[in-house]
């Protein structure tokens, strides 16, 4: 069984709101805030709001 997380940012800059699921919480956010995602490199910082563990 594989785990994984849905995890939802925020960014402050753009007033928006983005989800998204992975199986590393710490290495997907650092993702987001260095611009690896085209979408989320507009609003940087992304700040984490919530997690939700989840099971396939």
């Amino acid at each position: 069984m594989m785990e994984f997380v849905v995890y939802i940012l925020y960014s402050e800059s753009l007033g928006k709101y983005y989800v998204g699921q992975t199986n590393n919480i710490q290495k997907r956010l650092i993702t987001h805030n260095r611009g690896g995602k085209k979408y989320t490199s507009k609003g940087r910082p992304w700040i984490l709001i919530k997690t939700y563990p989840c099971t396939d």
